[in-house]
């Protein structure tokens, strides 16, 4: 999302977000408070209404979410990780528990790494 949002009164704006393993539908009403607010920048968070219109087995598809107001939306601060040793252990932390912990040895150059996390939809 880049930008403005402005739409038409009683309509709705139909975004699609990319995930890792395949996508949905991000709806958004013209009569929230989403409407002519700047975008989200970066990385964010999004809640709202979730759901899902599929007719067929194995219904695993046509999943939505509708936000409800400004407010759903929520931007992350990403972790950068630093060493200054050529063996070092970066760890991330959300709250008191331990997110991850990032350990690489012999680091003699700029290496650039890439993580995959597995997002778990709770109920």
């Amino acid at each position: 999302m880049h930008g403005q949002l402005h739409f038409a009164s009683n309509t709705t704006l139909t975004l699609n977000v990319i995930t890792q393993t395949g996508s949905f539908n991000m709806i958004i009403d013209s009569e929230t408070d989403i409407d002519g607010k700047p975008a989200p920048s970066g990385f964010f968070n999004v809640s709202g209404i979730g759901g899902q219109v599929d007719n067929s087995s194995p219904y695993s598809s046509n999943y939505f979410l509708y936000p409800r107001r400004i407010s759903d939306f929520t931007n992350l601060v990403v972790p950068v990780f630093g060493f200054t040793q050529d063996s070092s252990r970066g760890i991330e932390n959300r709250d008191s528990s331990e997110g991850f912990v990032l350990q690489c040895a012999n680091l003699t150059s700029n290496k650039q790494i890439t993580i995959r996390l597995k997002v778990v939809l709770l109920p």
